[in-house]
């Protein structure tokens, strides 16, 4: 609500009030922003007048930031709707949809963003006419990565910055995914355009955002056409282009989805401003932070700014999160509270319940975003079952009722890591115990990672086979069609939830799909000290301390509490991880690679590293830096030529023998 608006919406004391904690507000905000550090050599000088500029031109109003992807004809098409609406319109890269679109309606663009380097010297006379008009405006752009450095000699960076100083407003770029903080406040991890120009709406206090034509993509392939991804193609098919057509799909999964909650999050910290409405006017948008809307809720938003609702949203998640609660309800609301805290918005919570519950329905409630299976199952396998078919992701974690997630960023780089490398199957890290009790943190599994961390990809092979590891489940997340791969199927003998994951980790890794680990705790998950935690002795009051409390004397001794089924599973699992390591070195077995899709991946398995491998990692940690470089020189020439090396070997000592003995 605008200040004025709050004003004369209350009256009498409410009046008073109102002025009161608008004013208390205003203070804030002015107390923030004078803490903040523009005094970076990347920015041009008084940057927070700058800033103060963007904002007397989009401040309280709704901005339509206008992309070119394909999807943006129709707003050529229906943009008269938009006549008499109060939109801000913001440009970037070209000024072909203010000539097409906007000229409709005798509109320009407000805010124009270019930082390029790559065809800046086409655009900088678009530019300047730009800046000459009598329209309050504003040019935003950077010295990153030198953009002016390709200008024809003629231009002077320094008339430029002198003839349109109050016009122009320069940030810069960072790998750091902590900016724009205080320090470093027109700082923004690196992305794409689109994701700076919605940042600095939001610095400009915009009432909301509409985006047009944000399409994006996943992936090109030879044969496609490259038309079909630019909004009128031959007119914006320039060089800087046709350099970023083929970049388009690691512009959409690597540059945009997964930096943009981040960076969306850290300028509402930064500049302490509340959450607006982010909408994306395409349906069909690979782009997936915000939600994807029609048009006519679009137009509805932006003509009476009417709130659009989760139902509108055309989005497919990408991942399902699904928890099981047959049995456990206690620790069920935290489950979903917590995921609500996650930075990584296209995803689905799936809750798979056995019928009718009070507490279940209480939370339906007040829960409407979770999708519930609530039916009658028997066993634990065919309620994940269910959740897994009710799924719409590509992707799955599933996480246990009491489990909640570590770090509010976890899913996001999980989908990062997923959708960015599609040789890795399944992303994991470590998880951490906490008291049912009293929620004191305890034993973090595996802590030893965070400073010899397993082998990645590929290599993880020999470390499973020696090591025998499993994957904890709610630490990792998988591809849909791997998990409905590996799962095992409805065997009576696999009804223990923990020996069904145990046959789930033996068949992921034998069938040659590839991990990755990420050293960061993933997950907390509650611990019953009856149930295969440690049980406390002694005085009663002190079974209420955390168990990770030092010994200090008699009464505080814990004992592992005997878990012979455990034990018997894990024994299993061993002996079968065993008979499958025996099976290759003998020949028996050929083990292939594969990628997330299924597809076999070049390289063979190296037998030399299954026997030696352990013995190979210490000699080149201990070895000095040249011999190391020799041994692996040597080590990879064997692996390569093993059985040449070996008969040739052989050949010589059999010709010297006959020499010596005939």
């Amino acid at each position: 609500m605008s200040t004025l608006r709050e004003i004369l919406v209350l009256g009498g004391q409410d009046t008073f009030n109102a002025c009161e904690r608008i004013f208390v507000r205003e203070t804030l905000r002015a107390t923030i922003s004078d803490c903040m550090d523009f005094s970076s050599k990347h920015y041009l000088e008084n940057s927070k007048r700058r800033i103060d500029n963007l904002r007397q031109i989009v401040k309280g109003r709704r901005v339509a930031i206008l992309a070119a992807g394909p999807s943006i004809y129709e707003l050529e098409e229906r943009i008269t709707e938009l006549r008499n609406a109060d939109v801000c319109y913001f440009g970037m890269n070209s000024f072909i949809q203010e000539k097409n679109i906007l000229a409709k309606i005798d509109e320009h663009f407000s805010v124009f963003f270019r930082s390029c380097r790559d065809g800046m010297q086409e655009s900088i006379d678009y530019i300047a006419q730009f800046l000459k008009r009598y329209d309050h405006n504003i040019f935003i752009s950077s010295f990153f990565r030198n953009a002016f450095g390709q200008m024809d000699p003629a231009f002077h960076i320094g008339e430029f910055l002198r003839d349109f100083d109050n016009q122009l407003l320069f940030f810069d770029i960072t790998y750091d995914r902590t900016c724009p903080n205080k320090k470093f406040p027109l700082h923004f991890i690196s992305g794409n355009s689109l994701s700076v120009v919605i940042q600095l709406a939001i610095i400009g206090q915009a009432a909301g955002v509409v985006l047009f034509g944000a399409d994006g993509d996943t992936g090109m392939k030879e044969g496609n056409d490259i038309k079909s991804l630019w909004y009128r193609f031959p007119e914006y098919y320039n060089h800087w282009q046709r350099e970023s057509a083929y970049s388009l799909f690691l512009d959409t999964t690597l540059c945009f989805n997964p930096t943009m909650p981040l960076a969306i999050r850290n300028v509402y910290e930064t500049y302490n401003f509340p959450p607006i409405e982010i909408l994306n006017c395409s349906e069909n948008s690979f782009y997936n932070p915000f939600l994807n809307i029609s048009y006519d809720d679009a137009f509805e938003y932006l003509i009476t700014g009417k709130k659009v609702t989760k139902k509108s949203d055309k989005r497919t998640p990408k991942l399902s999160v699904i928890t099981v609660a047959l049995n456990t309800k206690g620790f069920l609301e935290e489950t979903v509270e917590n995921l609500m805290e996650q930075s990584y918005p296209n995803f689905e919570h799936i809750i798979v319940c056995e019928g009718e519950v009070d507490e279940i329905d209480d939370m339906k409630g007040r829960y409407r975003l979770v999708k519930w299976v609530c039916e009658k199952v028997d066993r634990w396998h065919e309620a994940l079952r269910k959740g897994i078919s009710a799924g719409k992701g590509e992707y799955i974690y599933y996480l246990p009722p009491g489990d909640s997630l570590a770090n509010p960023d976890w899913l996001n780089i999980c989908m990062d890591i997923l959708e960015n490398h599609p040789d890795i199957s399944l992303v994991w890290g470590l998880s951490q115990e906490l008291s049912e009790w009293n929620g004191a943190p305890g034993r973090i599994s595996n802590s030893e990672f965070f400073h010899n961390p397993p082998p990645q990809g590929k290599d993880f092979i020999y470390y499973w086979l020696k090591r025998k590891y499993s994957f904890h489940p709610g630490s990792f997340c998988v591809r849909k069609s791997v998990l409905k791969e590996c799962f095992p199927s409805n065997d009576a003998s696999l009804l223990d939830e923990r020996k069904a994951w145990l046959a789930f980790n033996y068949n992921l890794n034998t069938s040659g799909y590839l991990p990755f680990f990420v050293p960061l705790v993933a997950t907390f998950r509650k611990t019953y000290f009856d149930q295969g935690g440690h049980r406390p002795q002694g005085d009663p009051i002190k079974m209420h301390l955390p168990y990770y409390v030092p010994i200090t004397n008699n009464e505080e001794v814990r004992e592992k509490t005997p878990d012979k089924a455990w034990d018997a599973m894990i024994s299993e699992y061993n002996a079968k991880i065993g008979q499958y390591r025996n099976s290759i070195l003998m020949g028996r077995v050929n083990h292939l690679f594969r990628d997330g899709f299924g597809q076999e991946l070049e390289g063979n398995f190296r037998k030399y590293t299954c026997l030696f491998g352990d013995f190979q990692s210490w000699v080149i940690r201990k070895a000095p830096s040249k011999l190391t470089t020799v041994v692996a020189r040597v080590v990879k020439a064997f692996e390569r030529y093993q059985w040449g090396i070996l008969k040739v070997g052989i050949t010589k000592i059999w010709s010297k023998l006959k020499a010596d003995v005939f």
